[in-house]
């Protein structure tokens, strides 16, 4: 391994402008840190409204209606509570295992554990590559609508879930998850909502079985997964209030990540001398702002 000793610290070369010009960038490093700080708050703000807003809506619909104790748990009184399975045209099917030798810049795009997070695949764009053969690609092939459930985690991550949106190409997913389809009486958007629920976080919870420094569902266990289940018209509508948080909540992730990406290009061009800082009209500003 290589390492630096302290001398090599000693005698680095730093760019060091005037006094005044440091507190100038100081300031406006800070002010873009307290934006990204107030954003991050906003973010985790907008997650618990949004999983207050689902605990809701699956306990009195939106008709407000009575609740009703059911296997699930309180649903409202109109809906049915079913097992999973009933409501599946296919899986659910294990994912693909390809060592880390397969695994390269070019190849098919694959879903991985930390691929997804809070129900949605984080960045398609992003995902790794394997190298597989086409009736692999062809048997394992993910397509809009389609769910992913994490079967093989440490028990505070056990049934984590995400659904696949559109894809721009052939994707696959990974073997430490299941992949399912809803039949047509569900609709995959609202199952999500369930899936990243209490509701299935306390099956999960009941079915795992411990391992080494892991747990593990199978199958069974998610088709035997008790789900509240309204009429379609009302999966809808749930569905469209969710998305409009859910909306919010991208808005913030792509501010935060703009914000991020200020920094980074300030933090070069004024630490660097590249961009100076103009401290007459920086003074100017303090003495003018209340």
């Amino acid at each position: 391994m290589r390492n630096l000793n302290f001398r090599d610290y000693l005698l680095m070369p730093l760019p060091i402008p005037p006094r005044e010009e440091q507190e100038a960038i100081a300031r406006i490093l800070d002010a873009v840190d307290d934006a990204i700080e107030r954003t991050r708050e906003a973010i985790e703000k907008s997650r618990e409204l949004r999983e207050a807003l689902i605990h809701e809506l699956l306990q009195v619909g939106v008709r407000n209606e009575k609740y009703q104790k059911s296997k699930a748990g309180l649903i409202p009184q109109s809906w049915d509570c079913e097992k999973l399975g009933d409501h599946l045209a296919s899986g659910p099917t294990n994912g693909l295992y390809r060592p880390e030798s397969d695994y390269g810049n070019r190849g098919t795009r694959i879903v991985r554990i930390d691929s997804f997070d809070f129900g949605r695949i984080h960045d398609i764009s992003a995902l790794r590559r394997v190298n597989v053969e086409p009736i692999i690609v062809h048997r394992y092939s993910l397509r809009a609508g389609d769910l992913l459930i994490n079967r093989v985690n440490s028990l505070s991550h056990i049934g984590k879930a995400a659904i696949v949106l559109e894809l721009e190409e052939q994707t696959i997913f990974e073997s430490n998850m299941m992949v399912l389809r809803c039949d047509k009486r569900l609709l995959p958007e609202f199952l999500i909502l369930v899936l990243c629920s209490d509701i299935a976080r306390k099956h999960w919870l009941a079915r795992a079985k411990p391992a080494v420094n892991q747990a593990s569902i199978n199958q069974r266990d998610v088709r035997e997964l008790l789900i509240p289940i309204p009429k379609i018209d009302e999966q809808e509508k749930i569905v469209q209030i969710i998305s409009a948080a859910n909306n919010r909540l991208t808005q913030l992730q792509k501010l935060i990540s703009a914000q991020q990406n200020l920094k980074k290009s300030l933090m070069h061009d004024l630490l660097t001398g590249k961009v100076r800082v103009n401290i007459n009209i920086m003074n100017t500003h303090l003495r003018t702002t209340p």
